[in-house]
């Protein structure tokens, strides 16, 4: 037997609430309870699909934005190029999962050189 428990937020727990899926109740407790939406295992195309379903659920404002993983056998030349077509969607983050812990300073110092950022 399954329980259903409601999803929402408590006054002065503070931070932002990010609601990740993409599955239609995602979509739906990102509306009803969400600061921010993030998108996970789309594309640019599908992406924007789901933020206009979200739109059409809420009339707050809820951040839409997007997670995309640099795989392994990925080259950075490759992930430039999917984020640039990521720019055209536009979503208000594109969060990026660098990979194992082992290679991830030497790919994060990489992607940084590439965008042209200095390191924090």
């Amino acid at each position: 037997m399954s329980r259903r428990r409601r999803v929402r937020r408590y006054p002065g727990a503070g931070g932002a609430f990010i609601i990740g899926g993409t599955s239609a109740a995602a979509l739906r407790r990102a509306a009803r309870v969400g600061d921010g939406w993030q998108a996970v295992g789309r594309d640019p195309a599908e992406f924007a699909a789901d933020r206009a379903r979200l739109r059409d659920l809420t009339q707050r404002p809820v951040e839409a934005g997007a997670r995309i993983a640099w795989s392994s056998g990925q080259s950075l030349t490759a992930l430039l190029a999917e984020i640039d077509r990521w720019r055209q969607a536009q979503p208000a983050h594109l969060a990026i999962w660098i990979g194992a812990l082992a290679a991830a300073a030497n790919r994060i110092a990489a992607l940084g050189d590439a965008l042209g950022r200095e390191p924090r």
